[in-house]
């Protein structure tokens, strides 16, 4: 495979992380028999990380991460909103801090895996 279609599905991969997690956020809520305290925290903390993480590999510059961190930030915010109005379901400002701290944490680990590997990933270009 050449490097850009490796970087046409990564990118491509990112974007189903983006639909797995509206499609989570606004389905009904998934019961998976843990017993784990703040489960659906770690949940967000979890899959906003990961999805940070991914794309500031994939784009280096600090415009374009800049760029992803509010609009995953905002994404967060108006799944939480749009949750308040679903039945079955609440928006959580608790639910937002874990967003925003996963989103962090997403970012400040890719800073060293980058440093790591740093023909992984493109330019800034989004």
């Amino acid at each position: 495979m050449t490097r850009g279609v490796l970087r046409r599905l990564a990118v491509a991969l990112g974007w189903l992380m983006v639909a797995a997690i509206v499609a989570l956020s606004l389905g009904p809520a998934p019961d998976t028999g843990l017993e784990v305290p703040y489960e659906d925290k770690w949940g967000h903390l979890l899959a906003y990380g990961s999805l940070m993480g991914w794309f500031a590999l994939l784009y280096r510059g600090w415009p374009a991460r800049s760029g992803y961190l509010l609009g995953f930030l905002l994404l967060g915010i108006g799944l939480e909103l749009i949750q308040s109005q679903v039945a079955g379901r609440e928006g959580s400002a608790a639910d937002v801090l874990a967003n925003l701290t996963g989103l962090g944490l997403g970012l400040a680990l890719s800073l060293p895996i980058g440093r790591r590997f740093p023909n992984w990933g493109w330019p800034s270009r989004p």
